[in-house]
């Protein structure tokens, strides 16, 4: 089936040798080709695997077939994600970043596509743009080199140990130069001087801690710049290291003094960080001694949380991620909240034998 497809949408690059083929299936494929009318033809520059792989695969039942269409929701999303980058018009913009000027290439209609605010900067005239040069003076060069690989790849790309590492030695060598009025974007030291260990935990791996604050901060860059589907991945990102054991990002009151002095009190982050730390908090949590440090409108919704689960009698509690994770995201329609349903609905399986067991203990 793949190959009689493959030529009726004419990808088929032998079919000078369609003589070696049984007649019955080339005069198939002719009936097909002759049978397009004019308004059918826009559709052959789409193909049909790129719309719905699983129509190639074979399932026995409904059920195999949900989850094999749930196992490539993502695939297809990564392949039309490239498929969207390939087909983006031509013109190109700058982004020029931090106080350091680093200047970024992107694909204008790519991220005018994912950026509320790039959209109105680039296409509606806003006074940071001109002449296809967007300047962020006030933006770090870390938040929108991630948000940049976010953008081409589909992925929040972790920097590991050492790179979190160097960055911390360039973001004291820019704030020096900030504080001394010039920018030296050049230097002859690389930071061997200074502790190489800072980002890293004993294992060589990055301290969770800094991976934290990092999501934290370009969270806040995301909101700023309207930047949705990014906002998304982070809470989809943090919910599943919470489930992977990671230590509570509602544990930091400096993670959560920053969330709440940059984002709206009702942001899906701070939500995140209430439910969080009303599910995760215990007496053996490590800030018990320094609650006041917290911003009191975050420590009043962890109460009410903690007050109305309480309430539940013979409930064990388990956290809103784990039954529908899109109640911490924010969707332009309908259609998007149902193909992030479908996306997530191995993880929601997962979730909800976790939550079983535990509520069996």
């Amino acid at each position: 089936m793949f190959l009689y497809r493959s030529v009726q949408y004419g990808t088929l690059t032998a079919c000078q040798h369609l003589v070696d083929y049984p007649a019955e299936y080339v005069q198939k494929i002719l009936q097909k080709k002759l049978s397009k009318t004019g308004s059918d033809i826009e559709k052959l520059s789409a193909l049909q695997w790129e719309r719905h792989i699983c129509s190639w695969h074979f399932n026995a039942d409904s059920q195999p077939l949900g989850d094999c269409m749930n196992a490539c929701y993502l695939q297809e999303e990564g392949y039309n994600t490239v498929r969207r980058i390939i087909e983006c018009d031509d013109s190109i913009g700058t982004v020029v970043v931090g106080f350091e000027e680093v200047s970024f290439t992107v694909h204008r209609d790519l991220i005018c596509r994912h950026s509320q605010y790039f959209k109105g900067a680039f296409e509606g005239g806003f006074s940071e743009a001109t002449d296809g040069v967007v300047v962020l003076k006030q933006e770090s060069v870390k938040d929108f080199a991630l948000f940049a690989a976010w953008l081409y790849t589909g992925n929040i790309e972790l920097p590991d140990a050492d790179e979190l590492t160097w960055y911390s030695h360039y973001e004291r060598k820019v704030q020096r130069a900030t504080e001394a009025g010039m920018a030296q974007r050049d230097g002859d030291s690389d930071g061997s001087d200074e502790a190489s260990e800072d980002c890293k935990t004993t294992d060589d791996q990055p301290d969770q801690s800094v991976i934290q604050s990092l999501l934290i901060d370009l969270f806040i860059f995301a909101d700023r710049r309207g930047v949705s589907g990014l906002r998304n991945d982070i809470i989809d990102l943090l919910a599943i290291q919470r489930e992977s054991g990671w230590s509570l990002v509602s544990g930091s009151a400096e993670r959560v003094g920053a969330a709440y002095s940059s984002l709206p009190s009702n942001s899906m982050l701070c939500r995140y960080l209430i439910e969080e730390a009303a599910y995760g908090w215990d007496f053996g949590f490590g800030a018990m001694d320094s609650l006041q440090e917290f911003p009191p409108e975050f420590m009043a919704a962890v109460m009410k949380c903690m007050l109305l689960f309480s309430k539940r009698k013979g409930i064990k509690f388990a956290p809103d991620w784990r039954d529908d994770m899109c109640i911490f995201h924010d969707h332009d329609s309908d259609a998007e909240r149902e193909r992030c349903e479908a996306a997530h609905l191995a993880w929601q399986a997962e979730m909800d034998g976790r939550s079983a067991l535990e509520a069996k203990e």
